[in-house]
C-alpha cells in the first residue's frame, strides 16, 4: 500500500469511527427526545468531517445549523452558544452513564465548535504530570519550621479553594438549567372559575345554573384554559354569571374578572334560550370564545400588559397573536420561545403544536429544497405522533394539516381537517384558519370556511382571514372582490410580507406598476431567499401550484425573467 493510500485508507478508518460514534450518540433517549441537539451535534460532526470545523462560528452554527434567519445577531441573541453549551452537558452525561464503556468519545472542546474524536475519559481524567503532588526530597520532613510544610499546604489550599470555586461555578450552572426547565414546564396559562351569583328566585337560579353548565362544556374544549371546581389559589379568572336586577327583565349578566390583575370586565347582557337547547349550547361557545378565543377579552388583556415570551403562555400569546396576522412567519421570538418550549417539554401538546408550526414556517424561508423537506420531515412526524397521543387537541391537528398543505398532500390535509370537524372542534378562529388553508390548497370551499369564520366572529375577525378571501377571488379572476379583501387586510396588516404580496399581485392586476414593484420589493425583503428569482420566490409559496400559476400570473407585469 502507497503512503498516499494508506492516508486515504486512515482517514475512512476515521470518518467510518465518527459517525458510529455520532449514531450512538443520538440513539440515546435524551437525544432522541431533542430534535435541536440531534440536528446541532449531526451539523457540527458533518462540519468537522467536511474540514469546516474551525471555522465555525456562532453565527455560522445558528444559521446553518439551527436554521436562524440571515440577520441573526449573535452578539444580542445568545441561542447557539446556550445550546452548544447544552449539548457538552448532554455529551458528558452520556460518557459518564450509558455510554461510559465506549472507547471513543465526541467532544467538543470549550472556546471551539470543532467536534473532535477522542479517547472517552480523557477530556475529564488526563491531568498534566507537572500538577501532580509529589512527595518532599528523601531525607528533608515536613515540619513547622520547614518551608516545604507551608509550600505543601499552600497547594493544597489553592487545590481546596479552586475546587470549591469550580463546585460553586457548577451548581450556579446546574440550578440555572434547573430553573429554565422549570420555567417552561411550569403551566402558567389561565385557570377559570365559573360561578353563579345567588339569585332571587329558585327559576331564576336554575336558569344561571343551566347556563354555567353550557360554558364549562364550551370552555373544555380549549387547551389554553383550566377549569376550577372551587375557589383555589391557582384560580387566575373569575367569570361571573347573575341575574339582571329588574323585575320584567329576564336577562343575565356575563361578567369576567381577572383575579391577577384585579380588573373586572362586562362581557355581555343576555337573554337565555331554554336550557340544553342546541340555541344555549351556540350561545355559550359564542361567548367562551369572545372571552378566550385568540383574539379574546382575557388574552387581549395579557398581551396588552407586555413582557418578553418567556413562560409556555406569553409564549403562545405570541403564537396566537402572529396567526391572527402573518403566521409569524419571520418571527424570531416566537422561533426560540417555542424551541425552548418544546425542549424542556417535550411531552405537551402545546408545545408540540407550536414547535411543528415554526417548523413549517422554517420550511418556507430555507433556501434549499433538502432544507425544506426536512423540516416540513421533522414536523409531520413529530406532529402525526403527539395526534396518537393528543388526538382532540385542535393546536396539534391545525398545525398538522398546515405541514401536509405545504407538502403538496391535500388527501392528508383534508384527512385532518375532517377530524377537526368531526369532533366539533372548531370555532371561529380555527374555522377561519381552516379556510385559509383549504384555500391555499386551491378549493374553492375554502372561502365558504372563511365567510362562516366571520359571520359567526363576535368581534373584529382577523385579517389574516381576508387573506384567503383574496386568493379565493385572485382564482376566479375577480379584481372587485380582491380589491374588497384587500382593503381589509390592509386595515388590520400594514407590515407583513404576505400583505405586501396581495398589495403587489393586486396593483399589478389592475395596471398599477409603480406601486406593485414597491409592494413586491417590500415583501421579498422581509424573506431569507431574496438573493433567488421572482419565480423561486413564488414557487416557494405554501400554495397548490395552481394558485402560484395564478398568482404568478397576476405579478407577470413587474416580474423579472
Amino acid at each position: 500500500m502507497t503512503e498516499r493510500e494508506f492516508e486515504a485508507d486512515e482517514s475512512l478508518r476515521q470518518t467510518e469511527l465518527f459517525r458510529a460514534e455520532l449514531e450512538a450518540v443520538l440513539a440515546d433517549p435524551a437525544f432522541a427526545r431533542s430534535p435541536a441537539l440531534s440536528r446541532l451535534i449531526r451539523y457540527l460532526v458533518e462540519a468537522s468531517l467536511s474540514g469546516d470545523g474551525e471555522r465555525l462560528k456562532s453565527y455560522t452554527v445558528a444559521v446553518e445549523g439551527l436554521g436562524r434567519s440571515p440577520d441573526f445577531d449573535p452578539q444580542v441573541n445568545t441561542y447557539a452558544r446556550v445550546l452548544v453549551a447544552r449539548l457538552r452537558r448532554r455529551l458528558d452525561d452520556f460518557y459518564r452513564e450509558d455510554g461510559a464503556d465506549r472507547p471513543m468519545r465526541l467532544d467538543v472542546p470549550q472556546g471551539s465548535y470543532e467536534v473532535t474524536l477522542i479517547a472517552n475519559g480523557t477530556a475529564i481524567d488526563a491531568r498534566p504530570a507537572s500538577q501532580t503532588e509529589r512527595l518532599p526530597a528523601e531525607g528533608i520532613r515536613p515540619t513547622w519550621g520547614n518551608w516545604r510544610y507551608w509550600r505543601k499546604w499552600r497547594n493544597v489550599a489553592a487545590l481546596a479553594l479552586t475546587a470549591m470555586v469550580v463546585g460553586v461555578l457548577v451548581g450556579m450552572w446546574l440550578y440555572r438549567g434547573d430553573t429554565t426547565a422549570d420555567k417552561w414546564q411550569t403551566w402558567d396559562f389561565p385557570v377559570l372559575l365559573i360561578e353563579t351569583v345567588p339569585a332571587a328566585n329558585p327559576a331564576q337560579q336554575a336558569r344561571l345554573n343551566a347556563f354555567a353548565d353550557d360554558l364549562r362544556g364550551a370552555m373544555a374544549q380549549y387547551e389554553i384554559v383550566s377549569l376550577a371546581d372551587a375557589p383555589a389559589a391557582k384560580v387566575t379568572h373569575k367569570v361571573r354569571i347573575s341575574s339582571v336586577s329588574t323585575p320584567d327583565d329576564d336577562g343575565i349578566n356575563l361578567e369576567l374578572v381577572d383575579l391577577r390583575e384585579n380588573r373586572q370586565t362586562v362581557v355581555d347582557r343576555l337573554d337565555l334560550p331554554a336550557p340544553a337547547s342546541p340555541a344555549a349550547t351556540e350561545l355559550a361557545r359564542r361567548e367562551a370564545f369572545k372571552m378566550f378565543g385568540f383574539s379574546g377579552i382575557a388574552h387581549a388583556d395579557a398581551r396588552a400588559r407586555g413582557g418578553e415570551p418567556d413562560t409556555p403562555y406569553r409564549c403562545w400569546l405570541r403564537f396566537s397573536s402572529a396567526l391572527m396576522v402573518s403566521g409569524g412567519l419571520r418571527d424570531d421570538q416566537l422561533k426560540t420561545c417555542a424551541t425552548a418550549w418544546y425542549e424542556q417539554a417535550p411531552q405537551d401538546a402545546m408545545a408540540i403544536s407550536l414547535y411543528g408550526w415554526v417548523l413549517a414556517n422554517e420550511a418556507i424561508v430555507r433556501p434549499l429544497e433538502s432544507q425544506r423537506n426536512a423540516a416540513l420531515e421533522d414536523a409531520a412526524r413529530i406532529l402525526e405522533a403527539a395526534k396518537v397521543t393528543n388526538p382532540r387537541s385542535r393546536h396539534i391537528l391545525l398545525a398538522l394539516a398546515r405541514v401536509h398543505g405545504q407538502r403538496g398532500d391535500v388527501a392528508a390535509m383534508r384527512q385532518v381537517l375532517a377530524r377537526l370537524r368531526a369532533g366539533d372542534l372548531l370555532n371561529p378562529d380555527f374555522t377561519g384558519a381552516v379556510g385559509v388553508l383549504v384555500t391555499l390548497g386551491g378549493d374553492p370551499e375554502g372561502e365558504r370556511l372563511i365567510d362562516e369564520a366571520v359571520a359567526r366572529h363576535p368581534l373584529t375577525p382577523p385579517p389574516r382571514y381576508y387573506l384567503g378571501k383574496f386568493i379565493a377571488a385572485m382564482m376566479r379572476d375577480d379584481v372587485a372582490a380582491a380589491g374588497r379583501a384587500l382593503a381589509v387586510i390592509s386595515a388590520g396588516d400594514q407590515t407583513s410580507a404576505w400583505s405586501d404580496l396581495a398589495r403587489a399581485a393586486y396593483y399589478a392586476r389592475t395596471g398599477q406598476l409603480d406601486r406593485a414593484r414597491a409592494n413586491w420589493e417590500h415583501s421579498k425583503s422581509k424573506r431569507s431567499i431574496t438573493t433567488w428569482d421572482d419565480n423561486f420566490l413564488i414557487d416557494r409559496m405554501p400554495a397548490a401550484p395552481p394558485v402560484k400559476q395564478r398568482m404568478r400570473d397576476w405579478l407577470k407585469p413587474i416580474l423579472t425573467d
